[in-house]
Parts: C-alpha cells; sequence; structure tokens
C-alpha cells in the first residue's frame, strides 16, 4: 500500500472506528445480557421465548394474569433503588468484582434456565433453595455493592471486554431466582429487596464511562423489569405504583457516554443506542399502568373501562410519545400498548393483555 493510501485507510479508520466500537459492544451486550427479556442464560432468545413472568398472548402481548394490590393505596415504604439517604459513601465496583469472582464452579446454568422458564407454582423450592446456598456470598456481596452511592468503572474497550464483564448476565438471573424462591414463600418484602438490589446494580452500571456499561445497564433494567410483572401476579402482593413513581426519568441516560465515544446522539448509530433507554423508560411507565389497574381492582373489584376511571391518581405517559398509553377492556380482559418507536416495528413496543384472578 503506498503512502497516500495509507494516509487516507488511517483517515478513514479513525472516523468510522467509533461505529465499528459500538456493533461490537452490541454484539458482546447481547452475549452477555442475551436473552435477558425472555429469560434465556447463555444463548440467544429463540422466536416465541416467552417466560418468565407472562404468558404469550395473542398478537404478541405478554399475558399478565393480575391480582389487586394488597390494600386500597399504593405501599409507600417500598423502593426499586436503595434510598439516597441510606446509601454509603465509597466505591462499590470492588465488591461487584469480588461477587463475579463468587460465582461457584460447576455450576449447571441449563438447570437454572429452565427453573426460570417455568411458571412459579412449578419452581422446585428444595432444589431451589441448596442452589441458592451456593451462591450466599455472591448475593451478600451485590446487596451490599447496591448500597453504595457510586461504582467507579474502569474504562472498558469493547475489544478486550474481560470474561468477568461477561458474568453480568449470571448475576442478574441468579438475583431473578432468588427473587422467585421468595415470591413463592410469599415474602414479598425481600423480594422487593431483592429487586432494588437488581436495580441499584443497573444504576451503577448506567454511570459507568462507556455505552457497554450504559447498553448493559439497559439489559439488567429490562430483566428486573420481568420480575416486577411476576411480582402483580402473586395473591397479596403489595403494590408498587409509589415504587415505580419514585424511579428517575429516564432510569438510564448514555448522553455522556455516546459524547465519550464520539457518537452523534441524532445519528442512526446513536439514535438506536438511545432508543434502548427509550424503550426501558416505556417498559417502566407500562408497568405503572399496570400497578394503576391493580390497584382500581383492589378498590372495585373489576379492571377498570378506561385508565381515567383510576380516581386520585396521576396517569403515565408513554415516553416514546408524550402521550398516554392506548387502553381498552373487553369483558374480562383488557389490553395495553406502547407506540412504536420511530423506525422500529411491533416487537419493539410494550404490549400487555391483562386479566384479573380473584383475590384470596
Amino acid at each position: 500500500m503506498d503512502s497516500t493510501n495509507s494516509v487516507n485507510f488511517n483517515k478513514y479508520s479513525c472516523v468510522f472506528r467509533p461505529y465499528i466500537r459500538l456493533l461490537v459492544a452490541f454484539l458482546i451486550v447481547f452475549l452477555v445480557a442475551g436473552g435477558v427479556a425472555n429469560g434465556r442464560i447463555g444463548r440467544v432468545p429463540d422466536k416465541g421465548d416467552d417466560k418468565p413472568g407472562a404468558e404469550a398472548a395473542k398478537g404478541g402481548a405478554r399475558l399478565l394474569r393480575l391480582y389487586p394490590a394488597a390494600g386500597a393505596k399504593p405501599a409507600a415504604d417500598i423502593r426499586l433503588l436503595p434510598p439516597a439517604d441510606k446509601m454509603k459513601d465509597g466505591d462499590a465496583c470492588p465488591l461487584y468484582e469480588k461477587a463475579a469472582e463468587s460465582l461457584p464452579k460447576g455450576i449447571d446454568w441449563s438447570r437454572i434456565d429452565d427453573w426460570l422458564s417455568r411458571p412459579l407454582e412449578q419452581l422446585p423450592l428444595p432444589d431451589v433453595n441448596s442452589t441458592l446456598l451456593q451462591f450466599d456470598r455472591t448475593l451478600n456481596l451485590l446487596e451490599q455493592a447496591a448500597g453504595y452511592k457510586k461504582a467507579d468503572w474502569p474504562w472498558v474497550d469493547v475489544e478486550d471486554m474481560s470474561p468477568t464483564r461477561q458474568n453480568w448476565r449470571q448475576l442478574m438471573f441468579v438475583l431473578a431466582l432468588k427473587n422467585r424462591r421468595q415470591l413463592k414463600c410469599r415474602d414479598y418484602a425481600r423480594a422487593a429487596q431483592t429487586l432494588q438490589t437488581g436495580f441499584g446494580m443497573a444504576a451503577h452500571l448506567a454511570k459507568g464511562p462507556s455505552p457497554v456499561y450504559g447498553i448493559t445497564g439497559v439489559g439488567v433494567s429490562a430483566r428486573m423489569c420481568r420480575e416486577v410483572e411476576l411480582f402483580a401476579q402473586q395473591p397479596g402482593a403489595p403494590g408498587l405504583l409509589a415504587a415505580l413513581d419514585s424511579m428517575p426519568r429516564p432510569l438510564i441516560d448514555m448522553t455522556e457516554q455516546l459524547q465519550a465515544e464520539a457518537i452523534d446522539p441524532k445519528d442512526p448509530v446513536g439514535m438506536r443506542i438511545r432508543g434502548l433507554s427509550i424503550r426501558l423508560d416505556q417498559h417502566i411507565a407500562a408497568l405503572r399502568c399496570v400497578e394503576l389497574v391493580r390497584l382500581h381492582a383492589a378498590r372495585r373489584g373489576t379492571l377498570p373501562d378506561s385508565l381515567a376511571q383510576i380516581e386520585g391518581v396521576t396517569i403515565p405517559t408513554d415516553p416514546v410519545t408524550g402521550k398516554q398509553f392506548a387502553y381498552r377492556r373487553e369483558r374480562q380482559r383488557a389490553f395495553l400498548t406502547g407506540s412504536i418507536p420511530k423506525g422500529g416495528d411491533a416487537n419493539e413496543t410494550t404490549r400487555y393483555e391483562l386479566t384479573l384472578s380473584p383475590s384470596r
């Protein structure tokens, strides 16, 4: 190659390098958090995967069989992020590193995958309990880490992401399994604490210096949202409306991370990455609507005919459009649908089919 061509090659490789790196980042995070929304460990999700937390309904919606919220008011004492006034000074990063390193060897992850894909009533508690005992130190470290104010993550170059960072998917699936054990035992206070640890871990990742952290944080948060769906389908479970209302909006803002990679948030790559954050916020807003439906059911014993029928509350808006979610009731079912993001398709929005289980 002559010197002129060499100069041109270097010039254009510098221009396109950030985009190439972000494409690699997407691939890595897809493998790290692969199947987050569908609960599968370490593989690309198959079309039609619909668990955990809900069954597949017609049209691609997720079917939630809701129970009325316990009590006619939202539970004010539950939080899905650690309270700021109770967080400790210091760096959580070493604790997360220790948690990843403490993952026991020889674990049959396919077995955990199978448990997470089952309805909660089919969860084999004795086997799950004995498995979770092996993760006791890991879970304690995660809970400690989530209680710190910051995590000083090192810069991660997407081309040399370490095996330790690839353990994120295992950490969040262990949290999901712990949550399911607690829900099975109807220990809702501790289940909420486990969700808080997961969302706290995601919030720490969101503050990392590169988009790799932000994208992974979105994946962890999406997984925790699926666990919130399952929480809402348990008899006697308290309402999570106040907890969801108190979460920051946006939950994960990757603006600074995009700037660090010299990515324009308005170009196709930047818009795609920002779209992940918007979809997460839509998911959380839809869950707030779900909690409104549970609250109305606790008061009236039925599904609301419209969201406007729910008294004394603020109706969440869809972050994609700034308008309310589409909601309609058809006899004993209701349908909640978010707007499709610009340039997206129907698979990139939140859609629920809601039914009401009788109070116990």
